[in-house]
């Protein structure tokens, strides 16, 4: 190996798990003798312990496992207990008392020796979501609002004549947010000028009084109570992200705020985990804290009330500073062969640009969903209807897939290595003429590196890349920097080299609490000078706090760029957590934690597409750093055969090894948890057939670290583990500040196309989807039926669309100088509102290009037209029964519409089964439906099957039930209103009419009503729809049947 780096590391940190790889080595097959093994290990000190914080309920159901391991129930535990024993000996990636991390130093040598006999040090938490729950409920108790301070919501920004900002709320599963709005006028603005500094109730009220004598005293005291409520004001009761010790901070924020009581109970409690974290602890210790807990007045679950974290003690902490230049060369092999990627922001900067370009504008108002550039998609909108199913949008604009030259230098040594188990390639051969400073400057100038280090037969180096995390560098490690303060100050040092790099520019922290339950995982010690504060507490004092309102967006050499008003400064903003915020966060804080990955692109590798399919796909190594460990799809039916008659067949094995060349002990993964797997142990062989019910075939991967001599090893044996190295490149490309002053900038006969000015008036309604329905309902809808009433329109309907932004699309049938002389300056008008206040940003008139063969061809498009009216007319009855009764209305109406026109067109239940099975197939294949997929929506039509029933019901008797009645009388108006458009359009198909089959013709009419009546996440609301009407036809066709 080569000594010389590039690259500046001072430590690493090493992720091990609690046991070595022995205990899966020596794991029993026989069933008695397993179990045996297994109450062994769970009479270790400390075992029991720590799966009882990672499943309580799994401890509660040992008695009933040793009284009975045989039983059904018992073979589900020791399946549970077999997982979480490999779990435990396995997986590096940390997990309560399961596995933990240390850090160590950069040497000549390496030796990295895990302490003997389990030594480690560890901390217990209450759970954030825990602390969190107490801190929502005090602060909207009557004693919270007559004792704490009250503070302008932070996320305030006015937009017309109201004020929008983002309100939290909490279940009692999990944390949420929502747009709100509040109109802004001169009394408002006096009581966020009064509380800007932080003021108590009472105090506010007698303030607020003294400006306006002539006020009653108790319409204050309502209107400042109506604030709270709205969270316009918020309490300043800390709970922060960033104290590295958020609950015992928060224990002192209750102390000081006058709750004696509950900062008692629960400093007792952090006293007792205190100690739990100098020994061995038995479960009922934690059961009786939780008991204790249950004294106070909130929801305690005994799942979601610890978080413990594991530091690993080693007796030897030394990585060979020489493995660096070696991962130093692979990562510039695999950016010189690896194109740059597409920027993520691409699409806002176009959008910015044609908006605002060359302008400043502030970062709450431009990302705005109702008037800004959306930056969330289909976020911040809830429907019940999706709660719980996992549904993954597919790529609408994927990139290309013509092979990159690094794929192809994979496929060429492949073709050269005909029928090898392993590629091996030469980074010689591709660095000869590479441009090395320049791949340098793609690269970020913070980053981790993820390795595992091993010894190959021969006692030669060999080196797992799993891949680079960051910028910056520490994202992975922030969360554990608590747990040692050596570590910390490790992390502190790195952190403020990286800013060193950039001196022309501030890097700030983004903190903010996302949705969910992610507290644990994101909280973390101050670790940066300046924070950017959303959503969340800090103890930072106020002159390093940048809050959202303080900072402008701009466009400047193809990048998008921050900049703080009082800082003056342009902004980096950093995550030092691996918290994946992609997933459905507020569009701000996605916003900031993407502006991360903009300069420099992280190395990465995978294998090429048509690899996927085939049956071995062999290990590609570059020098002696693997790059991707050897690949089996292997039939399922044959890993069946292994265990038939419950015993290890050899026979079956000999054949998986001649077809596959097969290795013994394989890793099968689930996202990120992996499973590894001894092929010769019918009891794992069962466990791995559990997790792959319903697949025909099994990605399983080789594992090194059962084939090759892990470097991290002491008496008890090897360990897997990975290695983070967080790197600093002096040679990536600085951040710059800008250089101007910002506070200046601060073939077929029918028509087809009806361009405005003909009998067609088309226009577009640009707004957000929840503005868009606002503007629908309140403006659009009342102002098209007095058109209608007046007979100034004969026909009409709308469409929502997102592309590229979301709008509204109405289309008005009428006489033309009607359309354009008096209804367009009729509309234009009413919304008028809308538009002053950039809530609607634009309308806009087009040419309606009528779809003809989708609905019919000639004969078939003017009777559709008439049936999107009709179903419109239905949408816009339904929304209006929201307001009252809630959002489910939309889903109840979703059901009863797509039965209705079924209906309507006379189809029976085999037909209604038949059309919506083969539309709920076709939305399963888009949304590359799972065995988890199907799970997650059969639980979700449990829940909502009692509601479904008794509106079906409803249909053949009648119904007091509000909001049934009003339900179903607009589905009853829909079928009288489709009657006569149905009836000629069945004539058309018995005389050969349509263009297309009456199937179709549903699919796509079906398709439009749900897009009428889902404001967001329309296809996938689409799919669930067709998923619960399959599950209610089949059972009325088993009712059928039965009777």
């Amino acid at each position: 190996m080569s000594s010389k780096t590039e690259c500046k590391a001072e430590f690493f940190v090493v992720r091990v798990p609690r046991l070595s790889l022995e205990k899966i080595c020596n794991l029993p097959s026989a069933d008695e003798a397993l179990n045996d093994y297994l109450t062994s290990w769970l009479a270790t000190p400390g075992i029991q312990e720590a799966i009882y914080l990672a499943s309580p309920s799994l401890i509660e159901r040992l008695p009933v496992w040793r009284d009975k391991p045989e039983s059904k129930s018992g073979r589900k535990v020791t399946s549970a207990l077999l997982k979480y024993l490999i779990r435990m000996s396995s997986r590096p990636t940390p997990f309560g008392l399961f596995s933990g991390v240390a850090s160590g130093t950069l040497a000549t040598v390496t030796n990295i020796k895990p302490a003997y006999l389990q030594h480690y040090s560890r901390k217990t938490r209450l759970d954030m979501f825990y602390l969190g729950t107490i801190q929502q409920q005090l602060t909207i108790s009557p004693v919270g609002k007559k004792r704490l301070n009250y503070l302008p919501n932070s996320t305030l920004y006015q937009l017309g004549s109201h004020l929008n900002y983002i309100e939290p709320y909490q279940s009692s599963a999990q944390r949420y947010y929502r747009l709100s709005t509040v109109e802004f006028d001169d009394a408002l603005q006096t009581m966020l000028e009064l509380a800007k500094n932080g003021v108590r109730q009472h105090d506010l009220v007698l303030q607020f009084c003294q400006r306006y004598p002539d006020v009653i005293k108790e319409d204050v005291v309502e209107y400042v109570d109506q604030l709270v409520q709205e969270h316009v004001l918020v309490a300043d009761l800390k709970l922060p992200l960033t104290s590295g010790q958020p609950d015992q901070t928060f224990v002192h924020s209750l102390l000081n705020s006058g709750w004696r009581k509950e900062s008692d109970e629960l400093q007792s409690v952090l006293l007792r985990l205190a100690d739990f974290d100098r020994r061995d602890v038995e479960p009922e210790e934690y059961r009786a804290i939780c008991q204790q807990l249950k004294q106070l007045p909130y929801q305690v679950s005994e799942n979601k009330l610890f978080q413990t974290d594991l530091y690993k003690l080693l007796t030897e902490a030394q990585l060979d500073e020489s493995i660096l230049s070696d991962i130093e060369r692979t990562l510039l092999v695999l950016t010189s062969l690896t194109p740059p990627s597409k920027s993520m922001f691409q699409e806002f900067i176009n959008n910015f640009q044609r908006r605002f370009e060359g302008r400043f504008m502030p970062l709450m108002q431009l990302l705005d969903e109702e008037a800004g550039i959306s930056f969330s998609a289909d976020t911040g909108y809830e429907t019940p209807l999706l709660a719980g199913i996992n549904i993954a949008s597919p790529q609408r604009n994927a990139q290309s897939q013509s092979q990159s030259e690094l794929e192809q230098q994979v496929l060429k040594a492949m073709q050269q290595q005909a029928g090898a188990e392993c590629i091996y390639m030469n980074s010689d051969v591709f660095l000869k003429h590479a441009d090395i400073p320049g791949l340098w400057q793609q690269l970020p100038a913070s980053f981790a590196v993820n390795i595992s280090c091993y010894q190959d037969k021969k006692g030669q180096p060999l080196l797992h890349f799993h891949g680079c995390s960051g910028p910056s560098g520490a994202n992975l490690l922030g969360r554990f920097c608590h747990l040692n303060k050596k570590l910390e100050e490790q992390v502190r040092d790195y952190l403020a080299a990286e800013e060193a790099l950039s001196p022309e520019v501030i890097f700030a922290e983004v903190v903010h609490m996302p949705d969910g339950r992610p507290g644990n995982i994101i909280a973390r010690p101050s670790l940066r000078k300046y924070e950017i504060v959303f959503l969340a507490d800090t103890m930072l004092p106020k002159e390093r706090q940048i809050p959202v309102q303080d900072l402008y967006v701009f466009i400047e050499a193809g990048h998008v760029k921050l900049w703080s008003k009082v800082l003056n400064k342009q902004v980096i903003p950093r995550l030092t957590s691996a918290h994946n915020y992609s997933a459905r966060s507020l569009g701000v804080y996605r916003f900031l934690c993407m502006l991360q990955h903009q300069q420099g692109q992280l190395p990465h590798f995978s294998n090429p597409a048509n690899f996927s399919q085939m049956e071995s796909q062999p290990r590609v190594q570059l020098d002696h750093i693997i790059l991707q460990e050897a690949q089996w799809l292997v039939d399922r039916g044959m890993l069946e055969a292994l265990v038939a008659n419950k015993k290890w067949q050899s026979a079956g094995w000999q054949e998986l090894e001649v077809r596959y060349k097969l290795q013994r002990y394989v890793c099968y993964a689930i996202r990120d948890n992996v499973l590894t797997i001894d092929l010769h142990n019918p009891a794992m062989i069962e466990l791995l057939l559990g997790e792959t019910m319903g697949q025909k075939q099994v990605l399983l991967k080789e594992s090194l670290a059962m084939q090759y001599q892990s470097i991290v090893e002491n008496e008890e044996g090897a360990f897997a583990h990975e290695i983070l190295v967080p790197m600093l490149n002096a040679k990536a490309k600085p951040f710059v500040t800008i250089h101007q002053n910002p506070e200046k900038q601060l073939e077929t006969s029918i028509q087809r196309h009806f361009s405005p000015g003909s009998e067609w008036l088309s226009l577009k309604v640009y707004a957000a989807q929840s503005t868009a329905e606002l503007v629908l309902t309140e403006s659009i809808a009342p102002f098209l039926q007095r058109c209608q009433e007046q007979g100034l329109i004969l026909h009409w309907f709308f469409i929502r669309y997102g592309d590229p932004d979301w709008h509204l699309r109405l289309r008005l049938c009428g006489k033309p100088t009607v359309l354009t002389g008096q209804v367009l300056p009729l509309l234009q008008k009413q919304l008028a509102p809308w538009l002053d206040s950039q809530r609607v940003s634009k309308m806009e008139a087009f040419t309606y290009q009528r779809e003809v063969e989708r609905y019919g061809g000639d004969n078939g498009i003017a009777l559709a037209e008439r049936v999107f009216q009709a179903d419109s007319s239905l949408v816009l009855k339904s929304l209006s029964l929201l307001r009252q009764h809630g959002e489910s209305v939309r889903w109840r109406m979703a059901l009863l519409g797509v039965d209705a026109m079924l209906t309507a067109f006379g189809y029976d239940l085999a037909q209604k089964l038949t059309l919506i099975s083969d539309l709920r197939q076709g939305f399963g294949q888009e949304f590359q439906e799972h065995a988890q997929l199907r799970n997650q929506l059969g639980k979700k039509y449990r829940d909502y099957q009692a509601l479904l029933r008794q509106d079906f019901k409803a249909l053949d008797s009648s119904s007091n039930e509000q909001p049934l009645q009003q339900m179903l009388m607009i589905r009853e108006q829909l079928l009288q209103q489709l009657q006569p458009i149905v009836s000629e359009i069945l004539d058309l198909q018995q005389q050969g009419q349509l263009s297309c089959t009456l199937d179709f013709l549903l699919h796509s009419l079906l398709h439009m009503f749900n897009n009428r009546i889902f404001k967001a996440y329309g296809r996938e609301q689409e799919f669930v729809v067709y998923d619960f009407l399959r599950r209610y036809y089949l059972s009325c066709q088993s009712q059928q049947k039965m009777n």
